[in-house]
């Protein structure tokens, strides 16, 4: 799998927050923004937040890949969060907790509608957070060809293994489910990318480097960030050229799809 076209950071900007950054952004040297709306950090009532993030992206939108991250299909503000965030018209859409591939193909409707509306291919960002979703992340990487960004979601998988979050480059559970949710993405074709750390403090940055050293080593194509800090080491360890491909990964998968399917046939 080609990691060329993946972000080598994301940076994220939780909504309610975004009075406060919105004037740093522009200064951010991250390859792309995630605007979060997930209910863990944007209250459903909180319209102000979304009618400020809104406002921001058709004003000011950043020259950098945006991405709109909402919460779980199976959240009760799904539907509504669903069709704000694609009203934006963002190059990515962010849903957490995917399960199943019924949602991965009822997502793939959605953005395909929304397609028509922008005028322009989105993309989808996924993340499985559960053993439920690893059980089945095989079919819902392969259920639709606009995924273009794949993470696991460490916070609740250790809750639902019952453990206290450990670092990557620790053996144990969590790092065998990465391992093999890193070979489920190569064999799908969808980049996937580590989650955030909470080491941003100077003296903290040696530690944050080793786990992106260790994610690069492991196969992941790059790291979501919480604060500016941590990007430029990512940036160092993840020291390819950065090509953005929104919509581009669609064409890929399909023609590798296609492929596939006339070499079965030939042989």
């Amino acid at each position: 799998m080609d990691c060329l076209g993946a972000p080598r950071s994301l940076h994220f900007i939780p909504a309610p927050s975004l009075g406060r950054f919105a004037d740093k952004i522009p200064h951010i040297d991250a390859d792309g923004f995630i605007f979060d709306i997930n209910t863990t950090v944007c209250s459903p009532r909180d319209t102000a937040s979304r009618e400020n993030l809104s406002n921001f992206i058709r004003a000011r939108r950043p020259s950098k890949e945006v991405v709109v991250r909402i919460s779980s299909p199976r959240a009760d503000t799904f539907e509504t969060d669903l069709d704000f965030a694609l009203s934006l018209c963002p190059d990515t859409l962010f849903v957490s907790k995917l399960e199943s591939d019924e949602e991965m193909r009822f997502l793939a409707g959605k953005l395909q509608m929304a397609e028509t509306r922008c005028g322009r291919p989105l993309s989808l960002f996924i993340s499985i957070e559960s053993l439920r979703g690893h059980n089945r992340r095989d079919s819902i990487l392969n259920a639709a060809d606009c995924i273009s960004l794949y993470v696991v979601g460490y916070e609740d998988l250790s809750s639902n293994m019952g453990i206290v979050r450990p670092s990557i480059r620790e053996s144990g559970p969590l790092r065998r489910v990465l391992e093999a949710s890193i070979k489920s993405a190569h064999s799908a074709g969808v980049p996937i990318v580590d989650s955030v750390s909470f080491m941003y403090r100077p003296n903290e940055l040696a530690a944050f480097r080793a786990e992106v050293e260790c994610g690069k080593e492991l196969g992941l194509c790059g790291k979501l960030s919480v604060h500016p800090n941590q990007i430029p080491v990512i940036h160092e360890v993840y020291d390819r050229p950065y090509r953005p491909r929104v919509g581009k990964i669609r064409t890929e998968r399909r023609q590798g799809a296609s492929s596939d399917t006339a070499s079965q046939l030939s042989a």
